[in-house]
């Protein structure tokens, strides 16, 4: 499934004549308008009061997603305080090229919830 998606994908961005990882980007922003729309975002709200928090939680959101979806795939993040105060997110998948989707969907939800 993930390649005739990517297959598509390709085809469209060439069309409109966008590079893949800023199209990857639209998605992962898309996704996270598709998840307020669907009303989720009090559920992903609730992972966290600040983006700090949220960013601590995700492995356990992406815990408890693949129990109800259990041929999924999820990512996981490391996230980071650093010294200097600022803050490293790292993410891990086996499946290849969706960190342009994660760099779409943080900065969305971000400002979906918390308005940064």
């Amino acid at each position: 499934p993930d390649c005739l998606s990517k297959s598509l994908l390709v085809a469209t961005l060439d069309e409109l004549e966008l590079e893949l990882a800023d199209g990857l980007r639209l998605i992962g922003k898309a996704h996270i308008e598709h998840v307020a729309r669907a009303g989720y975002l009090k559920l992903l709200g609730a992972l966290g009061s600040d983006v700090r928090e949220l960013m601590l939680n995700l492995n356990l959101l992406h815990t408890n997603l693949e129990r109800s979806f259990r041929r999924s795939s999820m990512p996981i993040f490391d996230y980071r305080l650093l010294a200097d105060g600022s803050s490293r997110l790292s993410y891990a998948s086996d499946r290849r090229g969706l960190e342009y989707v994660v760099e779409g969907a943080v900065p969305a939800l971000a400002e979906r919830l918390y308005g940064e």
